[in-house]
């Protein structure tokens, strides 16, 4: 579809146009490998690239045209570079290398069969004779066999363009006749070419002038500085339609890179603003975490002293015990146990003193019995009483 569009604005003379579709039309292709047709399209956008007088770019996409057109073995467009070439050449005065470049590119379109474009290589070997060499007599020979070829296919534009060629070379050569008929001829056949046929008319005028055809010099001149009118006023609004598309290009580009300018500022907004929110609820949660963890530690803390308290507590509730225990079993084993070991011995005493009778004995000895049996009873609960350190170690 690029290509098709390009094709319109390039019959159109919309070269700019041309071009912009046609670079979009490429990648296609290419991604396509369709080699024809991208061997078709280097041709265009290099031979539109020439008309814009960008010769870099001109000579940059018909070395590429070569190299593929080359691989293929595709006579036709290696014809097409060489005669892009020539061309450049000659637009930067290399009459040289714009002569070799002809030659072989005529050399290829015969060989090829394609008059047409074999044509247009010999007018340029015509017209690097007329304007380096001043070989008018070899410029008239190439120009002529140029002719012959364009009238033998009915190509008008190039006849038109030879015979052109022809004019001018009469016009040098002072033959103003031949130059008037040849010129005449040219704008019957055609004046779709605004260049060429100025050139025409120029050549109307100038040799009508040397020949006293003062009617037909003037309606040429007319038509002249008409035609040059309506190329300037042509090409005035065509730089204006140029020039403001480029305002309203460059606005366009201006308004994108603000908006991609205003993205990135909101991405970078977003992404800082993320990250903020990020850090601050990380710092938020570390504080409740640091908060929670220090609560936990003191309540642990708190619980580890009620621990603590309870065990002193219990352990002075436990002392005390012990001590009491200990005051206790020392009260009943030294106290009441010294009392009633004393109470035993005095009775013992008393019955060695004391004489009773047999019953009596009986009963005494019964009593003396109870109370031993008491003396250990109590040395048992005292001893029990004791607390155990105390006891293992005889205090």
């Amino acid at each position: 579809v690029y290509g098709a569009i390009g094709n319109v604005h390039n019959v159109s003379g919309n070269y700019q146009e041309a071009l912009t579709y046609y670079l979009k039309a490429l990648p296609v292709f290419e991604k396509h490998n369709n080699k024809e047709r991208i061997r078709s399209l280097l041709g265009n956008i290099a031979t539109l690239y020439y008309s814009l007088i960008n010769l870099s770019q001109a000579e940059r996409y018909y070395s590429e045209l070569e190299k593929e057109s080359i691989e293929a073995n595709d006579l036709y467009n290696i014809g097409r570079a060489y005669e892009g070439f020539s061309r450049i050449a000659l637009k930067r005065k290399d009459f040289k290398s714009s002569l070799e470049y002809s030659e072989k590119a005529a050399e290829i379109f015969h060989k090829g069969g394609y008059k047409a474009s074999e044509a247009i290589a010999i007018q340029g070997i015509a017209m690097v004779y007329y304007l380096d060499y001043n070989n008018y007599p070899k410029a008239k020979e190439y120009a002529l066999k140029a002719l012959d070829l364009t009238r033998e296919i009915g190509y008008d534009t190039q006849i038109a363009g030879s015979l052109n060629i022809l004019s001018n070379i009469y016009f040098n050569e002072k033959d103003y006749i031949n130059c008037l008929k040849s010129a005449r001829e040219a704008i019957e056949a055609d004046t779709t070419d605004a260049n060429v046929t100025s050139n025409l008319y120029a050549n109307m005028v100038r040799a009508g002038i040397f020949l006293n055809h003062h009617q037909e010099t003037l309606r040429y001149f007319d038509k002249y500085r008409k035609l040059i009118d309506t190329r300037s006023t042509a090409e005035f609004e065509q730089a204006m339609a140029e020039l403001e598309k480029k305002y309203q290009t460059e606005k366009k580009e201006l308004r994108i890179r603000t908006l991609e300018k205003e993205k990135k500022l909101n991405s970078i907004i977003f992404l800082v603003s993320t990250v903020g929110l990020f850090l601050f609820l990380l710092v938020l949660y570390l504080r409740n975490r640091t908060i929670k963890t220090n609560e936990e530690l003191n309540k642990q803390k708190i619980l580890q002293l009620e621990q603590e308290n309870q065990l002193i507590a219990a352990q002075a509730v436990l002392n005390g015990e012990t001590a009491e225990r200990t005051r206790l079993a020392r009260d009943l084993h030294d106290g009441l146990g010294g009392m009633l070991s004393a109470v035993k011995l005095n009775l013992f005493d008393m019955k060695q003193d004391v004489i009773i009778e047999e019953e009596d004995v009986l009963r005494f000895n019964r009593v003396m019995e109870m109370l031993d049996n008491s003396i250990g009873e109590l040395r048992r609960v005292a001893h029990n009483m004791m607390p155990e350190a105390l006891s293992r170690y005889g205090l």
